[in-house]
């Protein structure tokens, strides 16, 4: 065989292979959370681990590194770890508390010619419109685009008062309903069998617990159009800002220059 046409073929296998991923591969992210957060990236089915449910060696004692156990001994340990945590973290705070008293001290004593913004840079609320422009494009093109599969989602409302927790299972059901069905109707659609998501109060142990088990998917084509949809409003909504510094800073010279012809017109006479 030809190896020019064994190249080709080869090439042309690849290039196949990436069109299909693209076409119907997915990327799904897994949250669940019982007691602790765990975070599962599904990048065409090979699952990456974000966010770990697993205590991590560097996060313990150094008595604890070589544990092969480290959770049976953190029992006994975790009031003490807990203590020098928190002396660690007031000691932080008292630095950060000093660091930015000394801060201020010293814009105070900047001069006023420092303190003068640059004419050429967009004011706050510039910033702020081109970030609501963003987010409303991110919006309209990620709308409808994303799944949302709830494998598990019970929720357990308690408190040591029963009244606090009748009104707070109510508050938490009507709050959770509304977003749920504004979800459903405006952005995603749910998917979910009977009896996966219940929320129930606890009058006896008064204890609240929370078990999510959620995964939101979305086609690999889809992403790559809402990057380029989210590309183009960037460089649209750029360019209306510039634009409106550029008008801003030709208005401010205008009347810049008008106030200095005022003044030798009034020196001359």
């Amino acid at each position: 065989m030809n190896p020019f046409l064994l190249i080709l073929a080869i090439l042309g296998g690849i290039l196949g292979l990436i069109l299909l991923l693209i076409l119907f591969g997915s990327v799904k992210i897994r949250v669940i959370f019982k007691k602790k957060l765990r975070v599962v990236l599904y990048a065409f089915g090979i699952p990456i681990t974000l966010v770990s449910d697993k205590p991590k060696k560097k996060d313990l004692p150094p008595e604890l590194k070589n544990c092969k156990n480290p959770e049976a001994v953190l029992r006994r340990e975790k009031k003490k770890y807990l203590k020098a945590q928190k002396k660690a973290a007031e000691k932080q705070a008292k630095q950060k508390l000093k660091n930015a008293e000394k801060a201020k001290r010293k814009k105070q004593h900047q001069s006023k010619e420092a303190k003068k913004k640059d004419p050429s840079m967009p004011k706050l609320s510039e910033k702020i419109a081109f970030v609501f422009a963003l987010l409303k494009a991110l919006y309209r093109a990620t709308n409808g685009k994303f799944r949302l599969r709830v494998y598990r989602m019970h929720l357990l409302i308690g408190t040591d008062d029963a009244a606090k927790t009748a009104i707070l299972y109510g508050a938490t059901v009507q709050s959770v309903s509304y977003i749920l069905q504004w979800l459903q109707t405006h952005f995603i659609p749910i998917r979910r069998d009977e009896g996966d998501m219940t929320i129930d109060p606890d009058f006896v142990r008064g204890k609240t617990s929370v078990d999510i088990d959620i995964c939101c998917s979305l086609k690999l084509r889809r992403g790559m159009i809402i990057g380029v949809r989210m590309l183009w409003a960037y460089l649209k909504e750029k360019e209306a800002l510039d634009q409106t510094v550029k008008k801003r800073l030709e208005e401010a010279q205008k009347e810049l220059s008008d106030t200095q012809a005022q003044e030798t017109t009034t020196s001359t006479t």
